[in-house]
């Protein structure tokens, strides 16, 4: 990460250069530890400017219209539990019935603000992002796809703007808003906040609070971690949860991920996938397609018929990948762990579990 520190021009104000960049510093800290998408944050060290002051005195947010796109078009592979489903087309059913509860009815009169706001919960590769999608798609709205990285600004301390322009942007343009990566921003505010940095996060949250509240549109949140929410925010979300598929919802994901033009061996069926490789998500399950696909077809001058062979050195490739992946985001290996642990006293070894 590249951190930009614009000084102090006036000699009068360098004693108060140090306090500054140490405040600066620490908001900086703040937001790294939460989010390592960022890349670039600048410091202004002057204390008697503003964030306006930079680009000739136009304020440096956030903008969104790169993120503005149409919905994929995912409707023949997205395969949700019956629950989950009938949730979902609940909430779409509530969007149509907006005008004749609030209007006719006059349910306006105490929620003049008709929204519909989501929080899918769930472990990643559950089909969070592909129901988003779909969610848009039968409502024929454009969607906007943005992470934490996304609302932060680089001019730290602008994220509660950026969120006010995000939401207005998704009401100008009748688009779903759907927010990934969502634990960051809905997480408990912290009552006892003494730094500059608690202080920033906290007045995003309570903004985020108001925009949910008060905007007329369907967002929708997503996240793989729920404990440590905000209890102002559960209650003004509709939680659906993403459980890991149970075998015979696997055998439905393997069935609509093997599409018939698919070159497959006579003995490769979805039921026999699903009994084969158990515990995977739908998107280990159709990235295992893909893979086997790549193999197969990499046989030029042999039978490039998928055989089982091709799905089970597949499956092992994904599952390999993902197992590091993991171990990598928190924080150690399994050879590093062993390795630090060997450099510390007996009272000093972690506990990594």
């Amino acid at each position: 990460m590249k951190v930009i520190i614009e000084g102090v021009e006036n000699s009068s104000q360098k004693e108060k250069l140090r306090e500054n960049v140490a405040k600066r510093i620490a908001e900086v800290w703040n937001v790294c530890r939460e989010n390592s998408k960022i890349r670039e944050i600048i410091i202004n060290c002057n204390p008697g400017s503003s964030n306006a002051e930079h680009n000739n005195g136009q304020e440096k947010l956030a903008t969104f219209d790169h993120l503005l796109r149409m919905p994929n078009n995912n409707a023949s592979i997205l395969v949700l539990p019956s629950k989950q489903q009938e949730l979902i087309n609940s909430q779409l059913k509530r969007w149509d019935l907006i005008q004749l509860v609030q209007k006719k009815w006059g349910v306006d009169k105490i929620d003049p603000f008709p929204r519909v706001s989501l929080n899918f919960v769930g472990p990643p590769g559950t089909g969070k992002t592909l129901t988003a999608h779909n969610f848009a798609s039968r409502l024929n709205k454009k969607i906007i796809e943005v992470s934490y990285a996304d609302i932060v600004s680089k001019y730290f301390g602008e994220a509660a703007k950026n969120l006010s322009a995000l939401f207005e942007f998704a009401k100008a343009n009748d688009a779903v808003l759907f927010i990934d990566e969502a634990e960051t921003l809905l997480s408990k505010r912290n009552a006892a906040a003494s730094e500059g940095a608690d202080h920033a996060v906290n007045s995003m949250r309570s903004q985020l609070l108001l925009l949910i509240q008060n905007t007329p549109i369907i967002c929708i949140f997503a996240s793989n971690l729920v404990e440590g929410y905000d209890p102002a925010f559960l209650s003004r979300l509709t939680r659906i949860d993403f459980p890991l598929p149970d075998e015979n919802l696997s055998e439905r994901i393997w069935e609509t991920h093997l599409i018939q033009e698919l070159p497959l061996d006579s003995s490769i069926t979805a039921n026999y996938l699903a009994t084969k490789f158990k515990g995977l998500t739908g998107r280990q399950i159709r990235q295992i397609v893909i893979e086997a696909a790549y193999r197969a077809a990499s046989r030029e001058h042999a039978d490039q018929t998928l055989c089982p062979e091709d799905f089970s050195w597949a499956h092992d490739l994904v599952c390999s990948n993902e197992t590091v992946s993991y171990s990598v985001a928190t924080g150690f290996l399994e050879n590093d762990k062993k390795i630090v642990n060997s450099k510390v006293s007996d009272a000093e070894r972690l506990d990594w579990e």
